[in-house]
């Protein structure tokens, strides 16, 4: 009987790991350019590609969806709802170098502060984002600013609203990602998840 039951419990774990849903891994694509033609388009992607490593700042290139750099992995920290709204606060793992997660360089929130690569740490929050989950236009903040009075959003320099266009992106091979002032609502700060 005990061998019957350890058969049993056996199969069940094993169904149920082959039923958890796998991480999908996704390019971080700016909202900027989305409409326009393919070419236009851009995604947060490692300097050095899959060279990469501590240090390597992020920056907003042509979007290669062959190019495990430009992928990520969104892994939970925890969940919270504020006025009705469902944000998670989560780790980016980069797919080309899974020993890499996206880092506020020193820890630091003040305005320009660039973003970049450093070795994982599941203890640091320098490493951990607030996302918004309740729609394809994803919003991100490092947590360290989240329970500030401002906050400062993980967005494209130059970010200020009118500055930066769908018009201008095509003619850019790179455009920094840095923190900056408030958030304004703009497209400059606004993110999609598309899977690869």
């Amino acid at each position: 009987m005990q061998k019957f039951w350890q058969h049993v419990v056996g199969a069940a774990v094993l169904v149920a790991a082959f039923s958890m849903p796998a991480q999908a891994a996704f390019q971080l694509q700016s909202w900027i350019g989305i409409d326009g033609p393919p070419e236009s388009r851009r995604c947060a992607q490692p300097t050095g590609g899959m060279s990469a490593w501590n240090g390597s700042v992020l920056e907003l290139v042509p979007c290669e969806p062959y190019d495990s750099s430009s992928l990520w992995e969104e892994e939970k920290v925890s969940d919270e709802t504020r006025r009705g709204t469902l944000y998670w606060t989560v780790r980016f793992r980069n797919v080309g170098r899974p020993e890499l997660c996206l880092d506020l360089r020193d820890g630091n929130t003040a305005n320009g502060t660039p973003l970049q690569l450093w070795e994982c740490d599941d203890k640091s929050t320098s490493m951990q984002w607030v996302v918004t989950t309740d729609s394809d236009d994803k919003r991100i903040w490092p947590r360290r600013s989240w329970d500030a009075h401002w906050k400062r959003c993980f967005i494209l320099w130059p970010c200020a609203p009118g500055i930066l266009t769908s018009m201008d992106v095509p003619f850019m091979s790179s455009v920094p990602l840095i923190l900056n002032y408030e958030y304004w609502g703009t497209l400059s700060q606004a993110w999609r998840y598309v899977v690869r």
